[in-house]
């Protein structure tokens, strides 16, 4: 009986897959390239097209070291430090430009999230601040779901962590305020706004309803109203502290007029203020609170003449040597004395 013929090249059937990207041929034996699955019956050979293998993209990796630099970042610093600054506040909920300039918007946003973390708001980036940066990746911690843990009322004159707490969570919410503990009218006048945005009766006290406002999110600050936005500065960025100076000077023995910005006739404090920048092309905000807060806050040993000297409720100009110029209800006129109590001092240079 003859056998049948089975058509089967000498040796075993193998299936070979192989991952490299060569091909080669060995012994008429063709090992195909990346992902491609090859029959070989002994000598022969049968290639079958590579499926197409998807893999999947890595997922991005958060940067632990937000902020390469060691050093300390202050106030007025510039640089890539500065940017990388910004940029890691940014990612936790803050709205600033990234242009590597430490200037006033950088100082609030980082003093609100100091104060969110449980840190000091002195706005200098050091060790503490920088390990809280990394350790929050990219969560917002600027604006945390509970902004005022404090269950009391908070009214003007109040001081201390409540009180810093709530300027925290206004700043988040648009105003450009500093975080200080102290409620003085910057921090109503954002506060008030903040409440008129929401819907609320804007009576500056931070009751249940205003609270519950503050922690649910949601509301912003209108711009221009309560913000405290920087004043514009004459067009080539000088700062002209002889002209603020002199048109101050020049209404020396003026009446004290509450609401009044009359040269010759009549200012209160920040009409006079208002006055005297306005001739050095600086356009100031009209009330005291909103003036102070429009310029960037600086120590007492950084402050120059021409700067602001502010009070709750009350602003000056200064003059250096621990003097200032201003239009007070006490000598009811526009006077030059000394300096008293603990002002702040705030600056447009």
């Amino acid at each position: 009986m003859a056998r049948q013929n089975t058509h089967r090249a000498p040796g075993p059937a193998e299936i070979r897959i192989d991952m490299t990207s060569t091909l080669t041929k060995t012994g008429g034996v063709v090992l195909a390239g990346a992902g491609a699955m090859s029959v070989m019956t002994g000598a022969n050979a049968v290639n079958a097209p590579a499926a197409p293998v998807h893999t999947a993209p890595a997922a991005p990796s958060l940067n632990a070291t937000v902020i390469s630099s060691t050093a300390k970042i202050r106030p007025g610093h510039r640089g890539s430090a500065v940017r990388e600054l910004q940029a890691a506040l940014n990612a936790r909920g803050a709205s600033i430009v990234v242009d590597g300039v430490y200037g006033a918007a950088t100082r609030n946003a980082l003093t609100a999230f100091q104060s969110a973390n449980g840190l000091v708001p002195d706005g200098v980036v050091g060790p503490a601040t920088r390990g809280a940066l990394r350790s929050t990746g990219g969560q917002s911690a600027s604006a945390p779901a509970t902004a005022i843990s404090s269950t009391a009322k908070i009214r003007p004159g109040h001081r201390g962590s409540a009180v810093r707490e709530l300027q925290a969570a206004l700043n988040a919410r648009g105003a450009s305020i500093a975080v200080d503990g102290v409620y003085g009218a910057a921090t109503r006048n954002a506060l008030t706004a903040f409440q008129s945005a929401a819907g609320l009766v804007p009576d500056g006290i931070v009751g249940p309803a205003t609270r519950s406002a503050l922690n649910g999110g949601g509301v912003s600050i209108p711009a221009g109203n309560g913000t405290s936005k920087p004043g514009a500065a004459p067009s080539n960025g000088s700062f002209n502290a002889d002209a603020i100076i002199s048109a101050a000077r020049a209404q020396t023995g003026v009446s004290y007029k509450w609401g009044a910005s009359k040269p010759g006739i009549g200012f209160d404090c920040s009409g006079l203020t208002q006055h005297a920048y306005r001739a050095a092309g600086i356009k100031l905000p009209r009330t005291s609170g909103s003036q102070a807060a429009a310029g960037r806050q600086i120590p007492r040993s950084q402050a120059q003449p021409g700067d602001l000297v502010a009070w709750p409720g009350h602003v000056g100009i200064y003059l250096g040597n621990g003097r200032v110029i201003d239009a007070g209800r006490t000598p009811q006129a526009v006077t030059e004395r000394n300096i008293w109590g603990n002002p702040t001092f705030h600056t447009f240079r």
